[in-house]
């Protein structure tokens, strides 16, 4: 019996020192998670921690699926990193990310990989590129469609019709409303188109060509009392019989422009300040063709 009562004593005494060892562990690990600045008071609660943390294996974050947003942040962003459980959005910048992956700031790429198409203000479909913006970026069917208008007009000719009747009735020149057109800088213009005009006798008409500075034209006209070629250029006026009835001026050149773009207008008057009228007819017109 002392044999047995000493072996339970033994048996006794090695549980309890057992239970100190377990104490202490617990005590030394609790003490560094105190100094170590993690502090979580439950599973659900918020849980900080100052310390260097590693993890050599996987981390699942809200296993359960909760609507419960988590949040990273940096030196002076304090959405640095922000996962939106509740819409399945992670934004980086942002706490209310509007899409799968929201960046707020200047991001730099190497390379970007984009199964889908682009949306946002950045983005702009705009067919004949008239914002002339350099920070937004311009959809491939809208530049494919600016391309293609501009080879068209290089390849097809422009057609300006006049639309109804204009009078005058004294001999300063002006811009005729609908027989003109822009053109570029250090571009070339072939041009044609027939006038139809009625002044009388003594009034006749006049026309004269205005053109951006440095811009020359250079042009043959049927002259339609003597039936003759007549040259025409911007350095001078045309004057054309006037019939007293409905006539017609043929034209044909080419319009050579330097350094300064600008625009290209038919001007005409009176050649005789007269009170009777003097008219360019609706079913005027004039053509160009960007030649280079």
């Amino acid at each position: 019996m002392r044999m047995f009562a000493a072996l339970n004593a033994k048996q006794s005494h090695a549980a309890w020192e057992a239970r100190i060892a377990l104490l202490l562990v617990l005590f030394v690990a609790l003490f560094a998670l105190a100094n170590s600045g993690t502090q979580c008071a439950r599973a659900d609660a918020s849980c900080q921690v100052a310390a260097t943390a590693s993890f050599a294996s996987a981390i699942t974050v809200n296993e359960d699926g909760n609507d419960a947003d988590s949040r990273f942040e940096g030196d002076t962003q304090v959405n640095l990193l922000y996962l939106d459980a509740g819409n399945d959005r992670v934004g980086i910048g942002s706490a209310s990310p509007s899409s799968v992956l929201d960046v707020s700031g200047v991001t730099t790429t190497i390379t970007l990989s984009v199964s889908s198409g682009f949306t946002g203000a950045a983005f702009l479909d705009e067919d004949n590129l008239a914002s002339d913006s350099d920070t937004k970026v311009a959809s491939q069917q809208s530049i494919k469609a600016y391309v293609d208008t501009e080879v068209a007009a290089v390849d097809s000719p422009v057609f300006l019709d006049k639309t109804g009747d204009e009078t005058v009735n004294n001999n300063t020149l002006q811009d005729d409303n609908d027989l003109t057109f822009a053109v570029l800088a250090s571009k070339n213009y072939a041009v044609w188109g027939n006038i139809l005009a009625n002044s009388g006798a003594v009034p006749d008409i006049k026309f004269s060509w205005s053109v951006p500075a440095g811009a020359t034209a250079d042009f043959r006209v049927n002259d339609n009392t003597t039936n003759n070629v007549i040259a025409w250029t911007e350095a001078g006026d045309h004057t054309q019989d006037g019939l007293g009835a409905n006539d017609q001026m043929n034209f044909m050149g080419t319009i050579v422009v330097a350094g300064t773009a600008g625009t290209v207008v038919i001007q005409w008057a009176q050649s005789t300040t007269d009170a009777s009228d003097t008219k360019v007819l609706e079913g005027s017109w004039m053509a160009f063709r960007l030649l280079n």
